[in-house]
């Protein structure tokens, strides 16, 4: 697969700019640890709006919250492919120069 660098950066916009992969889960009896205010505060720098946060019960159940942005599910596959190409072309490039350096450089010397 043909790429440049631009379009491995639009993939992982595409990909990174969302998440669809990784859950944190809030436990109940963590909330119950937290007074009211760190309870809203934490879902809101998690990206739940005030308006959200306020309709949640602290301590009732436990609340999936979507982390991220990540590039696979835990112990998954990447969702980026094009990265994963990317890595083993940038490491094979790597790996030829250096061979030509140490072999080649000075060989007709």
């Amino acid at each position: 697969m043909a790429f440049g660098t631009s379009g491995l950066g639009s993939r992982m916009i595409e990909e990174m700019g969302v998440d669809r992969h990784m859950v944190e889960v809030l436990r109940a009896v963590d909330q119950r640890q937290m007074s009211d205010g760190q309870f809203r505060e934490f879902l809101v720098e998690r990206g739940y709006s005030e308006h959200q946060a306020a309709g949640f019960s602290k301590g009732e159940k436990d609340i999936e919250i979507l982390t991220g942005p990540h590039l696979g599910g835990f112990n998954d596959r990447i969702s980026l492919p094009e990265l994963i190409e990317f890595v083993a072309l940038a490491s094979a490039l790597c790996m030829a120069g250096k061979y030509a350096v140490t072999n080649l450089t000075g060989a007709s010397t």
